[in-house]
Parts: C-alpha cells; structure tokens; sequence
C-alpha cells in the first residue's frame, strides 16, 4: 500500500497488514498471531480453500420492482437512498411474507465475489454469489435479530462490494456494512463488522496494493 489509515489502539493489526503487504501468492507465510502478536502462524494462500457458491432465498424480488408505498421501499427512501440505484448497482432485494424463509419481509442484500478469489476481476473470472444477509425493515424487538445469513455462509471470508471496489480506481474505503458501502459506491468494501478477520486482510492486500485505504468504521470500534 501506498498509505494504510488504520484507527487502531492493536499495533497487532497494523503489523498484520505490514506484512501482508509483500506476500507472494501461493506460498507459505509468516505474518503475527491476532491473540498476542507475539507468536507467529502460517497461513498457505496456494491452500486457501474459497467459500462455496449459495442461492438467494426463495421468492426474492429485485428492490425497484416493489410499489413505491412498500414498507422495505419507503424505509430505504427515508434513509435516503435512491432505490432504483440500489437494484442497479448492488441487486438489492426483498422476500415476501408468503416465503417459507427466514428471510421473509426483509431487505436482502447479495453477496457477490470473484470465483477465484485471488485473481481480478474481469471477463475470465466471473463473479459468483457467496451468500446473502437479509435485514430487518426498520428497527426489531430485541428478540428479533436484525441480521440474518445463510447457515453455511462463512462471512470472515469475503468483502462485501470487492467486485465494484476491484473496478474502481483511487482510494480504497474500508466500512463496517453494505449500507455504509452504498453510500459511498463503487470502491468501498465491508467485512460485515468492525473486526478484519485474516481472510479479509489477504483479500484487502491483494487486490488493492498500491492503492491507499481510509477505514471509515463507525464511532464505537476505535476501542477496538
């Protein structure tokens, strides 16, 4: 990288990213283990075993399809975003409450990556779905989670909006969630959380050397 903007009180995953930074692919390397950052541990990319394809649920429609006085539609107006936009850029969708899914009456939201995670994008690599997260319209009950994904999704291993931001050109901005990447568009990822897990740092180093990186977390993950 050219630049890393990392908040962070860990050295730990400043030192992670440092040394990923040079790793050539398909060998094995050595890079500081998150617990401590004292100890080291190996991790083979020739080895890197790729999430498995998944379908979206049952009875999903593309978001821009609904009638304008939808609740999942007017949720996502009163947010302020532009629906039509959305189904274009991002295939956002909704499940109908007559699906035999969980996903059921919720906002869901591809999750799409290359299918060889570690070469770029482009005509001989297309993309593929590795899963899905469906949210709750609006605000839940606490009992209700407001989140949901598929039971064999492994989130820790892709970056939501890696495709678009691969395509893009210029900084990097690295965000909690897919809402907060479509607010800023094409060239912002999301690891679904405030945490990078190792799979999405090689993801993040990988695809995007050279080019600066500004972490855009929200408020509450500087203590982390």
């Amino acid at each position: 990288f050219s630049r890393v903007l990392f908040r962070s009180k860990h050295p730990t995953n400043r030192a992670m990213l440092k040394a990923m930074t040079a790793i050539p692919l398909g060998r094995r390397v050595r890079v500081p283990a998150p617990a401590t950052g004292t100890s080291t541990t190996t991790f083979d990319c020739a080895d890197y075993a790729p999430p498995l394809p998944a379908e979206l649920p049952q009875g999903s429609v593309v978001i821009d399809t609904l009638p304008g006085n939808h609740p999942a539609v007017r949720y996502l107006v009163d947010r302020r975003f532009d629906v039509a936009e959305l189904a274009r850029l991002w295939n956002v969708r909704h499940v109908s409450g007559w699906s035999q899914t969980p996903a059921a009456n919720r906002i869901v939201i591809p999750i799409y990556r290359p299918t060889r995670l570690f070469d770029l994008a482009g005509a001989t690599n297309p993309l593929m779905l590795a899963g899905w997260q469906a949210r709750f319209v609006g605000e839940p009950a606490p009992s209700i989670p407001k989140y949901l994904f598929p039971s064999n999704f492994q989130k820790a291993r892709v970056l939501y909006g890696l495709p678009e931001a691969v395509r893009s050109t210029g900084p990097v901005y690295l965000c909690e969630g897919p809402t907060d990447v479509w607010r800023i568009g094409p060239g912002a990822v999301a690891p679904f959380g405030k945490q990078l897990s190792r799979d999405q740092l090689l993801l993040l180093v990988h695809h995007f050397s050279g080019r600066p990186v500004v972490v855009l977390f929200d408020d509450g993950a500087s203590e982390d």
